[in-house]
C-alpha cells in the first residue's frame, strides 16, 4: 500500500464517460484502493487551494470530499455505516498538520486517510470483534 501512496494513479474523465465502470472494475481487486465516488477534488478544491492558506483548505477538502462525497455516498446506497467519516476526518487533519499545503500533499493526505479508515473497516468482522491478523 506505501507504494501506491507514493506513486497513486488516478483515474480521471467526463462524466458518463465510463470512469465508474472503469474504477468499479478495478474495486473488485484486493491490492487496489478505489476512492468510492467522485472525490470532488479538482473541480471543488484545485485549483481553488493554490490561493487559500492551509487551515482553509484543510476545511474545504473536509467539508466537500469526505463529508459531502462520502456523506452521500452513504444516503444514497442506503448505509449509514459504510465509512467512517469523523476517523477519516481525523486522520486527515493529523495528517496535514506535518504535510505542506500543495494539491498533492492535500490529495494524498486524503487518500491515505481513506485507505487507513478502508484498512480498519476490513479487520472488522461481521459480529463487530476486531480481527488480529
Amino acid at each position: 500500500m506505501s507504494t501506491f501512496l507514493n506513486n497513486p494513479v488516478f483515474i480521471c474523465g467526463h462524466r458518463k464517460s465510463g470512469t465508474t465502470m472503469l474504477c468499479s472494475l478495478f474495486d473488485d481487486h484486493d491490492d487496489i484502493l478505489v476512492y468510492p465516488s467522485d472525490s470532488s477534488f479538482f473541480y471543488k478544491i484545485f485549483p481553488p487551494c493554490l490561493n487559500l492558506k492551509k487551515i482553509d483548505n484543510v476545511r474545504l477538502v473536509i467539508e466537500n470530499c469526505i463529508r459531502e462525497t462520502l456523506g452521500s455516498e452513504m444516503e444514497n446506497i442506503g448505509k449509514d455505516d459504510l465509512f467512517d467519516i469523523n476517523f477519516i476526518e481525523a486522520e486527515f487533519k493529523r495528517e496535514m498538520k506535518i504535510k505542506s499545503n500543495s494539491p498533492k500533499s492535500l490529495l494524498l493526505s486524503l487518500i491515505k486517510s481513506y485507505s487507513k479508515s478502508f484498512k480498519k473497516k476490513k479487520m472488522e468482522n461481521v459480529d463487530g470483534k476486531n480481527n488480529i491478523f
